[in-house]
């Protein structure tokens, strides 16, 4: 068994006590290591529930980003109790997680700097000023980070080469826990004034604090790639996760993974 410690952050929310948490804690969570741990990060405090951690930030999915940058100012603060863990592993209540498959891939890097494990997406000139603040509806990205990202975009070199990349968003993430720290401060020192989803300004963070990314496509954030479909699990072609996956889907996984 391999000694490398995971926790598992579900960005999460009150509304889905009753439905998309109890799916998750029926399926795949079930497939964590005993050494590991998962916590459902949520606007909303829960203290009959000890794997909840609440925020007190608005819940919903454009107010996502609220919560992580909470959550890693939490564990920056209790870096102490959060020290035993190698990496933190981030995923969106509609995403099936691979255990067994993620945390051996995971165990290969266990090193002394920051590193971001995803599936990287890059973005053009064009994404940053038409397709990003569309899809906020053109509120807080559009007015705010919007600039920011056609920052990188200095000269045409910039451009035509993509220099600005994503990470996967709702087909999950990790942080080894060096970058947990830089970003933790990073955190403290520099307020976005973003409240939109998430993907754009975590993203924008890593890269604020240089942190590289380890590139991996079998983190699977659209419904269908050309070796693997939706809600389906392939012994050949296994993936750390599965994104947009509805009720059945996780136990009919699950159920295959037997």
């Amino acid at each position: 068994m391999s000694n490398t410690k995971i926790l598992y952050s579900i960005l999460s929310g009150s509304d889905f006590n009753d439905s998309r948490n109890v799916w998750i804690k029926d399926t795949w969570v079930k497939n964590i290591d005993s050494c590991d741990d998962y916590v459902f990060l949520q606007g909303d405090s829960d203290d009959n529930r000890e794997d909840v951690i609440g925020f007190g930030t608005p819940e919903g999915h454009n107010t996502a980003y609220l919560k992580l940058k909470e959550f890693h100012k939490f564990v920056f603060n209790n870096i102490e109790k959060y020290s035993e863990y190698d990496w933190f592993m981030f995923s969106d209540t509609d995403c099936y997680v691979y255990p067994k498959v993620l945390k051996p891939f995971l165990s290969k890097y266990k090193i002394d700097s920051p590193l971001c494990a995803t599936k990287v997406n890059i973005f053009t000139k064009r994404d940053s000023q038409v397709g990003v603040a569309a899809k906020t509806g053109g509120k807080d990205l559009g007015t705010t980070i919007n600039k920011k990202i056609t920052a990188y975009f200095r000269d045409d070199y910039h451009i035509e080469n993509c220099s600005f990349y994503a990470i996967s968003g709702g087909g999950g993430w990790a942080f080894n826990r060096e970058a947990m720290k830089v970003i933790g401060e990073y955190m403290f020192k520099n307020d976005m004034g973003c409240t939109s989803h998430y993907d754009i300004p975590i993203s924008l963070v890593v890269q604020d604090c240089n942190i590289p990314h380890l590139n991996c496509d079998q983190f699977m954030s659209g419904k269908d790639t050309d070796n693997h479909k939706h809600g389906e699990y392939s012994e050949k072609n296994k993936c750390f996760t599965n994104h947009f996956i509805l009720k059945d889907d996780f136990y009919r996984i699950f159920e295959a993974e037997k």
